[in-house]
């Protein structure tokens, strides 16, 4: 009799168990439907865009201002006023004007004189009678003198166009790290603004679990250590939350640091919809992407130039040791005792020579190693290249591949978490149940909103690996 007792006991529990496990999952179902959330296989979650809304904050200022701004302004705005960009135009213009010196070397220069000349003495010709003179001579006139070596002064003007180009290159490396620099920031901060989000949520939902424990306590089905248990969870997730909070504050000064703006103004992004971003084609190859970086990276750029360079400057050494030397020479001016008696005078002279100095052998010894430098900095510069571009390709994939899963482990923990409330409301469960779901929970909205700022992030690496990522690139973006 007993162990029937026993059995009708244990199909009872079974029982009630199916039923409230077949009300709760019916109560999950109508909130999803609720929330417009439809259950999504591991197929459907490949094939759609990972996207979050992030809701707007409200957070102590670093000063007394706050500022809204969105990606293409900060970009913007750093192409126009960051400090390594204006060094970097600065240094164009410098070469520029070098540039402009060496080829003024290959012009004539012009020399305007006026002499004036008093004697008093005995005077003599060469072979002359000597005799007693009192005199003033007035000279004036005009020089053209035209004295160089036509194949160094040409080569080195070479060197120094190619110097320009150079440092244009370069400007345009600069402007690619710092845009890239601003997009991380801006990512960031986005990210920074999610994990606030998570963090008010997580509080919310703390605050929530104190109230509903207090109540079953009450009423006597909870006990007092579950309302226990949920201040601690409320006390730590408010240390969370003031811990975001500085964290956004932070990432706001950096930004504010790289936009050359006020660091004490607080910057809020101006986009509430994060998704996913392809900066990059995602249909193109590895091989295709290496030869793109190869070609045109500002970098490899500026190394193929630097050794075209090196090679006039070695051309012009050799040429200023052995080359010609030219000296063309006009004069047109007078000579007489009085301004009322100035006769005109007119001399030429052209010389044709060679000029062997001893650090000719050093020069060109000198300039033979700069471009065998430049030759080993150009293949140095491919390698790195050919290697930051496999690496930014990987995290790409990388990045890709994990947007899936953590989209999955938000859908899981969100329904473990509505599980655990409604057990725990009708006080078949524990709070600690509730605690460890709402953490599950919280990390799995922080992973799905790092994996996709992750993916972008890698995106817009890749873009500046491969040499590409300009204004027009980053604002006008495929989604």
């Amino acid at each position: 009799m007993r162990d029937i007792v026993m059995l009708l006991f244990l199909q009872t529990i079974i029982f009630l168990s199916l039923i409230t496990y077949a009300e709760e999952s019916k109560n999950i179902e109508e909130l999803r439907e609720v929330n417009g959330i439809k259950k999504l296989q591991s197929d459907d979650l490949k094939s759609q865009e990972a996207s979050t809304q992030l809701e707007p904050i409200t957070l102590r200022l670093i000063g007394k201002e706050r500022l809204s701004i969105d990606l293409p302004t900060a970009i913007r705005i750093a192409s126009s006023s960051n400090l390594d960009i204006a060094e970097a135009k600065a240094q164009v213009i410098e070469a520029s004007g070098n540039s402009n010196a060496a080829f003024g070397g290959l012009i004539p220069s012009l020399s305007l004189f006026f002499g004036y000349g008093y004697t008093d003495g005995d005077v003599q010709g060469t072979f002359g009678e000597v005799r007693d003179a009192t005199f003033e001579t007035f000279n004036p006139g005009l020089i053209a003198t035209y004295f160089l070596n036509p194949g160094e002064a040409i080569f080195n003007l070479i060197a120094a166009h190619r110097i320009v180009d150079v440092t244009r290159a370069d400007e345009s490396a600069i402007t690619q790290d710092v845009l890239l620099s601003v997009v991380e920031n801006y990512y960031d901060l986005l990210e920074a603004q999610g994990m606030v989000n998570v963090a008010e949520k997580a509080v919310s939902d703390a605050m929530t679990l104190v109230k509903i424990a207090e109540i079953l306590e009450k009423q006597g089905i909870g006990p007092g250590a579950d309302v226990v248990r949920a201040k601690t969870q409320l006390a730590s997730k408010k240390q969370v939350l003031i811990r975001a909070q500085q964290e956004f504050r932070e990432n706001s000064a950096n930004l504010a640091l790289t936009l050359k703006l006020d660091s004490s103004v607080t910057l809020f992004p101006g986009d509430n919809q994060l998704t996913q971003i392809h900066y990059v084609d995602r249909a193109s190859k590895l091989d295709e992407l290496i030869d793109s970086a190869l070609k045109k990276h500002p970098e490899i750029l500026s190394a193929n130039i630097q050794q075209e360079a090196a090679d006039a400057e070695v051309s012009g050494a050799w040429l200023g040791a052995f080359g010609p030397e030219v000296l063309l020479e006009a004069e047109v001016g007078g000579i007489g005792d009085q301004f009322g008696d100035i006769g005109g005078r007119e001399i030429y002279q052209a010389v044709v020579g060679i000029s062997l100095t001893a650090s000719s052998y050093g020069e060109i010894k000198a300039t033979r190693a700069k471009f065998r430098r430049a030759q080993i900095v150009t293949e140095r510069v491919r390698e790195g290249l050919s290697a930051e571009v496999v690496k930014a390709y990987d995290e790409v994939l990388s990045a890709d591949e994990e947007i899936t899963p953590a989209r999955m482990e938000l859908e899981s923990a969100e329904e473990s978490l509505r599980l655990s409330q409604v057990r725990f409301k009708r006080g078949l469960g524990l709070a600690v149940e509730v605690i460890q779901a709402g953490d599950a929970l919280a990390n799995a909205r922080l992973n799905y909103i790092r994996s996709i700022i992750g993916y972008n992030k890698a995106q817009v690496r890749l873009l500046n690996a491969i040499g590409e990522i300009r204004v027009e690139n980053l604002v006008g973006v495929r989604q």
